[in-house]
């Protein structure tokens, strides 16, 4: 530990800033899907029926494994470690990809408002629940 460097965090901070970066992107991802939501003509029932396809696939398969297994590695730790070690580096990388296709969707109209409004409505609901398994997490850590 004498070596660490001043910069490093703990356990806990690593998990709070997990969940606040994660809820960030949830309730950005959130605004854009709502303000897509509005403006598209489709059955408020389709959109709703797209919505919750994408939020259980993404919560179910792809974060809530995801937000287990980062929490595991971080409470692993046992001494200070680089504030931006809550992801590993395929994290890092999966998510500069996700957000570069995000603005690249929407920035060159790759996709339809009708395909947009539903998805990002639905991810960013399974972004928020990651955010707030991290920030449980985070919680009982704090308990101990």
């Amino acid at each position: 530990m004498e070596n660490t460097p001043s910069y490093y965090v703990s356990r806990k901070t690593l998990l709070l800033t997990a969940a606040i970066i994660w809820l960030i992107a949830g309730v950005n991802v959130f605004a854009v899907g709502i303000q897509t939501w509005i403006i598209t003509e489709m059955s408020w029932l389709l959109k709703s029926m797209f919505a919750l396809i994408t939020f259980l696939i993404f919560n179910f398969i792809i974060f809530g494994p995801l937000s287990k297994k980062y929490s595991k590695r971080i409470l692993s730790y046992t001494d200070q470690s680089h504030p931006l070690s809550f992801f590993d580096i395929k994290g890092w990388l999966i998510m500069i990809f996700m957000m570069g296709l995000g603005f690249s969707v929407r920035k060159f109209d790759l996709l339809p408002n009708t395909f947009i409004a539903p998805f990002y409505v639905g991810l960013s609901i399974a972004l928020s629940l990651t955010g707030i398994q991290f920030l449980i997490y985070w919680v009982k850590l704090n308990k101990m």
